[in-house]
């Protein structure tokens, strides 16, 4: 494997979005309720979700790790004394872009319980250590999902970055 294809295979990083929680699933089963992408993957985005890229680089360098939490970013730019609406970025409209555009952002759904559901969505939620255990666990599992996830998209001709 080339040093392209083994960042594709294992990115630097991957953020982590918290999506609704669905309705009929109740707090003690598991759902489909975050998405993630690995922002260092991609070169060409639409603004709103280059700029989310941008923060997510800025927190990475300051803080390492390979699972950032979109809540990260929200509380990174409050302690740097700015917000999206300063920045002029919508971060629902790049999730849209993510989840219903036509961009060839490799993603996946995550399966969550809604203790850790609640965690992403939040940096407050939970204790530091907590969370800390919730981005341990959800590394273990993109490390050892996302490399086979994208082979399998470039195979299939749907990702070529």
């Amino acid at each position: 494997m080339g040093d392209a294809e083994d960042e594709r295979a294992l990115p630097p990083y991957w953020l982590v979005h918290a999506l609704t929680w669905p309705v009929r699933i109740d707090e003690w089963s598991l759902a489909r309720a975050a998405l993630v992408w690995a922002p260092p993957l991609e070169a060409s985005l639409p603004p709103s979700a280059r700029d989310v890229r941008d923060v997510a680089e800025a927190y990475h360098e300051q803080h390492s790790g390979s699972v950032v939490f979109f809540s990260d970013l929200e509380a990174f730019l409050e302690r740097e004394g700015t917000s999206w609406r300063e920045r002029r970025t919508e971060p629902r409209v790049a999730l849209d872009h993510l989840l219903h555009g036509d961009l060839a952002v490799p993603s996946l759904l995550l399966l969550i319980s809604r203790y850790a559901h609640k965690i992403i969505a939040d940096a407050a939620a939970a204790p530091s250590w907590q969370r800390e255990a919730v981005r341990r666990a959800v590394a273990l599992q993109l490390a050892a999902d996302w490399p086979a996830h994208i082979r399998r998209l470039i195979d299939e001709g749907r990702y070529t970055a």
